[in-house]
């Protein structure tokens, strides 16, 4: 007798703030885990300076690769019509990559292009 009822809603108060305090600790566990993953991963991605050190530098020194470099950043930046491309491709029966190169090699020009094909 000497105890004292809870009323319902107390109850219910009680129970739904336990809930909501261990959905926060499963939460808080799960971004942990996830945080943990992400770091790993990063870890695991992090580049070794003295490669990269060195494969700048044999960048750098080889001038045919350079060159090589250097032309296809000039090509890359003239374009081509898709119907061209089309056209290379049907007459000289060259797949879609080699036909885009020609006709950027010859600044776009088709009957350039298919002149240097032929020849």
């Amino acid at each position: 007798r000497g105890q004292k009822k809870k009323h319902p809603n107390q109850t219910m108060a009680a129970d739904s703030e336990a809930a909501s305090s261990e959905k926060r600790t499963t939460l808080a566990e799960k971004s942990n885990a996830d945080l943990d993953r992400v770091t790993d991963f990063v870890e695991e991605q992090e580049l070794d300076s003295e490669k990269v050190a060195q494969k700048m530098s044999d960048v750098l020194n080889n001038p045919a690769q350079n060159a090589r470099l250097q032309r296809d950043k000039e090509l890359n930046s003239v374009k081509v019509r898709q119907e061209d491309v089309e056209l290379v491709m049907s007459e000289m029966e060259m797949d879609k990559k080699e036909a885009e190169r020609a006709l950027k090699e010859n600044r776009g020009d088709v009957v350039a292009t298919l002149r240097q094909l032929v020849n």
